[in-house]
């Protein structure tokens, strides 16, 4: 019996069933973050695998099953009634003001962690504000800033791409002013984002999603003129002024939604996904949503009485 099989196997429904839970609501959407701080546990497992592989040991193969299944179990436990284990965190803000910036691009990348942009009311001066966890030093939770004319960029984590990769388990928590026109674009991968807009004037907004979840609120402050959700095997929930007009479209078929009553559908063309307008008050926004395997569900918030 291949016993690095059946660790491979317990790890994938351990995890799934996790996950799984933490969407439907039953567990703390961060709760993958102490679980990748678990990942030794992984090489124990495999360690006692191979043993029961060349001792043709059935006890030690179930053992090493059980060491994944416990290790799952002991990480949700720890974070739900302890918080999480180790959560050093680096704070640092950038003077917006100072920098002569009036604009933001946000440009980051998570894996396995959290992602979460909100405002903050605008005091004596403007500052950028950055919160970094789940990072083992300084360098990790380092980023980049540039200044182009009134724009401005944020990039996180300093040091990214296809051969360096975000750092396992990280979040970030950006904070910005009051009323400063935005632009985010994201990449989560096994994480969540909470992207709350309401106050901001966001512009365009892009989400790179795998095996994540997004939770993403505008208001009627700034209505971005187009959202993009990519990716698979995700969720996303977009909450959107009560009486603006959307237009939302499907690329792929292998998509569920789901949208509000006043959403018309039109007749998707051969071999295309479905797409829906609505009329409303104001600029319209542009929804587009590209990939198989995705939830996307699109509320309105209540309208404020008059």
């Amino acid at each position: 019996m291949g016993f690095g099989k059946l660790v491979i196997g317990s790890l994938f429904v351990a995890v799934g069933l996790v996950l799984f839970a933490a969407h439907m609501g039953f567990l703390p959407l961060g709760v993958t973050q102490p679980l990748l701080q678990l990942w030794p546990l992984l090489l124990v497992a495999f360690g006692v695998a191979f043993l029961a592989n060349a001792l043709k040991s059935p006890f030690l193969g179930w053992f090493a099953a059980l060491i994944v299944i416990g290790g799952v179990g002991f990480g949700v436990f720890l974070f739900t009634h302890h918080g999480s284990p180790n959560e050093p965190r680096f704070a640092s803000s950038i003077d917006l003001d100072k920098a002569h910036v009036e604009s933001l691009t946000l440009r980051t990348e998570t894996l396995g962690g959290r992602l979460e942009v909100g405002s903050a009311a605008v005091g004596k001066g403007r500052a950028l504000a950055l919160e970094v966890i789940h990072v083992p030093g300084e360098a990790e939770a380092a980023h980049v800033f540039r200044a182009s004319g009134k724009a401005g960029i944020l990039i996180w984590p300093a040091q990214s791409g296809f051969s360096r990769l975000a750092p396992v388990g990280a979040g970030l928590h950006v904070t910005v002013p009051d009323g400063m026109p935005l632009r985010v674009d994201g990449r989560c991968h096994f994480s969540f984002g909470g992207l709350d807009l309401t106050h901001l004037r966001p512009e365009r907004v892009a989400m790179r999603l795998v095996a994540s979840s997004l939770d993403l609120r505008v208001g009627d402050r700034g209505r971005p003129a187009e959202i993009t959700i990519r990716g698979y095997l995700s969720t996303a929930r977009l909450r959107i002024p009560g009486d603006c007009p959307v237009r939302l479209s499907f690329s792929s078929r292998f998509t569920t939604r789901s949208v509000p009553s006043d959403f018309f559908e039109h007749a998707p063309g051969r071999g295309k996904g479905a797409t829906f307008t609505s009329e409303g008050r104001g600029a319209p926004i542009r929804i587009r949503v590209e990939g198989p395997l995705l939830h996307v569900a699109v509320e309105r918030e209540p309208l404020s009485a008059v």
